[in-house]
């Protein structure tokens, strides 16, 4: 294969961030990640903020939180670029929870409306209960 081609698919990334992070430094690291993925010759679809949701469940590991901002974002990326992202939203201090899929030909609207909070729940809840 090309060295100057990258395989390019569709994921889905949905952060939890603290609910004290201001709004000018949520803005920041959100272009942080635009900019890692841009830079890996993707390409950013849809960044859509839900807002302040209530948990599943409470974090009792570091914050001790029961509500969580969530922040959705679409993209069309290499899996380098995938890599990078994970790195930097684990050291994100902000981030108290992060998921990333590949989307299929159906992935993409099945987070498209933040009345679907539920499913991205579910994905980072049962098992989450474990590991705290």
């Amino acid at each position: 294969m090309d060295e100057g081609r990258f395989i390019m698919n569709s994921y889905d990334c949905i952060c939890v961030f603290d609910p004290k992070t201001k709004e000018d430094k949520l803005n920041t690291i959100l272009s942080k990640f635009e900019k890692i993925i841009k830079d890996g010759k993707g390409d950013v679809a849809k960044v859509d903020k839900w807002g302040i949701r209530r948990l599943s469940f409470r974090f009792k590991k570091g914050k001790n939180v029961s509500e969580g901002y969530y922040v959705l974002i679409n993209f069309k990326g290499s899996s380098k670029a995938v890599l990078e992202l994970q790195n930097l939203i684990r050291v994100t201090e902000d981030i108290i929870r992060f998921i990333i899929t590949r989307a299929g030909a159906k992935g993409l609207e099945v987070f498209e409306s933040p009345e679907k909070v539920e499913i991205a729940e579910s994905m980072l809840s049962p098992e989450a209960k474990k590991e705290e």
